[in-house]
């Protein structure tokens, strides 16, 4: 089970535009833009540009909404067959009913760190205003 404060990267990938996709699975009311995803181990720190919404869930009205993030995209897939798509939106309401939720991160230190975090890895959520 994932920590209050933590986040787990179930995928991460580059996508232009966007930059870094991420599908980040957390208990949290939303992840509001800005906010800052730290590497324990190595210190490394990710931030949160906008969450993404899938374009399946969104047409069939079945995307999860948290009122903090603020920005936001989409994105959308084409499909073969009827089938192929219901697939699809069965998968993405899956990870919806985990808890996982697609953002776009940006980077810190582009010259410092490494782009991607790992798969698997747990980030802590920094707090806005730390003491």
């Amino acid at each position: 089970m994932i920590q209050p404060n933590s986040v787990k990267i179930i995928d991460c990938f580059s996508l232009p535009p966007l930059g870094l996709l991420a599908e980040i699975q957390h208990q949290q009311n939303g992840l509001p833009p800005g906010t800052k995803l730290t590497d324990p181990e190595t210190g490394e720190t990710w931030i949160v540009k906008k969450r993404i919404f899938s374009g399946i869930l969104l047409a069939e009205d079945a995307e999860i909404y948290f009122p903090c993030e603020t920005a936001s995209d989409h994105l959308s897939a084409r499909f073969k067959s009827e089938e192929e798509r219901e697939r699809a939106f069965q998968q993405e309401r899956q990870k919806r009913q985990n808890g996982i939720y697609p953002y776009a991160l940006g980077l810190v230190n582009k010259k410092l760190q490494r782009l991607l975090p790992g798969n698997g890895c747990i980030l802590h959520i920094e707090p806005e205003n730390p003491v």
